[in-house]
């Protein structure tokens, strides 16, 4: 098992966001809890290998295919 399964969220954000190979978006909670609803406040972050628009581009396909996701639930 991977060290990283032991890390907090941050940091695991921490080390991920200093790899210069990691080219990612990462979507967390700022609250590290178990039960969903808690999940309230998010926060997103990139590194610098991605440039604005590509960040642009990859959520705008992400929220595409969650619309398609959900709609098959309605």
């Amino acid at each position: 098992m991977s060290e990283l399964s032991y890390y907090t969220n941050d940091q695991l954000v921490t080390e991920l966001l200093s790899r210069h190979t990691f080219c990612g978006i990462l979507i967390r909670s700022q609250k590290e809890v178990r039960s969903l609803e808690s999940h309230q406040v998010w926060s997103l972050e990139t590194t610098c290998n991605l440039q604005d628009d590509q960040v642009h581009d990859v959520l705008l396909d992400i929220t595409e295919q969650f619309g398609e996701k959900i709609a098959k639930f309605s």
